[in-house]
């Protein structure tokens, strides 16, 4: 390995630790907040709110991590994304089982960023 790529992969493990160290837990922490928000709504302008909230930070989470390496939790964050983004499809006949299931799709995220290893 040359002396510029040896630098450039030491700058590249800086920039991945200060986003394992500081980035993901606030993009974690997000998913947790918006989901419990959702999950404590009633449907209307609220639960729109925390959805839409819930979909950006599992969008976010779901790039960010699979840019540096955490596949893992990219995959679990893209699944908690993809379901959010039902663009209306909540409705007070699916609103119980849409709130149980954004639940536990964080609680999967969250699992699943516990069980990664990050020292790769």
């Amino acid at each position: 390995m040359t002396a510029g790529n040896s630098e450039f992969a030491a700058k590249l493990a800086a920039i991945r630790w200060s986003y394992i160290t500081n980035a993901l837990p606030e993009q974690l922490q997000a998913i947790k907040s918006n989901a419990t928000q959702f999950a404590n709504a009633i449907i209307g302008d609220d639960a729109v709110v925390a959805l839409t909230a819930l979909h950006a930070a599992a969008h976010k989470l779901a790039g960010s991590s699979g840019t540096f390496g955490l596949a893992e939790i990219s995959v679990v964050a893209r699944r908690l994304s993809d379901f959010t983004d039902i663009k209306g499809g909540v409705n007070a006949a699916n609103f119980k089982a849409h709130q149980a299931t954004i639940l536990e799709m964080a609680e999967a995220v969250a699992t699943t960023a516990e069980a990664t290893d990050i020292s790769a």
